[in-house]
């Protein structure tokens, strides 16, 4: 996870474990978000190849949906996208380093973001998806997708990115 993305998860007090083990409490999203993770993906898809687009309610208004695009010019960017409008309000390109690793996950994926999201909205129904990332761990491609629901138990399921199948899935009250 970039070093971005933890401060901004930090300070807005959502959902994420950190490579450190501590845990905060995931948004359940809110009426007032129009933006939901479907609309933010094909915002982000507008940019280039979604890795990584997840749900943040910060302490200030309004909410924003954060996401890293591989771009067709070979670059890793992080993007923000207002949870109310869908416009994107802010980029970032990152570095060379996260940029190859990003191609390097994609070239390993068979299945997209929005498959893997089906995938687990199949295995978790009726949660809105708040989280989905390309990850790479132990010689493994999966997309980690999250949902959670007004009765704030989380949903992660794991979908192998090569063969679509769901390789893991919990759940956990509050997050």
């Amino acid at each position: 996870m970039r070093w971005w993305l933890l401060a901004v998860l930090a300070l807005a007090g959502c959902g994420a474990e950190t490579s450190a083990g501590m845990s905060v409490a995931v948004p359940t999203p809110t009426p007032t978000v129009q933006i939901d993770f479907d609309e933010a993906a094909a915002a982000a898809a507008k940019e280039g190849t979604p890795t990584l687009l997840q749900f943040t309610r910060g302490q200030a208004p309004p909410p924003v949906w954060l996401a890293s695009v591989y771009t067709q010019a070979g670059k890793l960017t992080d993007l923000r996208i207002d949870a109310a409008s869908g416009q994107i309000t802010g980029r970032q390109d990152e570095g060379a380093d996260d940029a190859a690793e990003a191609k390097a996950e994609l070239a390993a994926a068979k299945v997209s973001m929005t498959q893997a999201v089906e995938k687990a909205r199949q295995a978790v129904p009726g949660k809105p998806v708040v989280t989905a990332q390309l990850e790479q761990d132990d010689g493994r491609t999966f997309w980690e997708v999250e949902l959670v629901g007004d009765d704030r138990v989380v949903g992660e399921v794991e979908v192998d990115a090569v063969t679509g199948a769901v390789t893991s899935k919990t759940a956990t009250p509050g997050g």
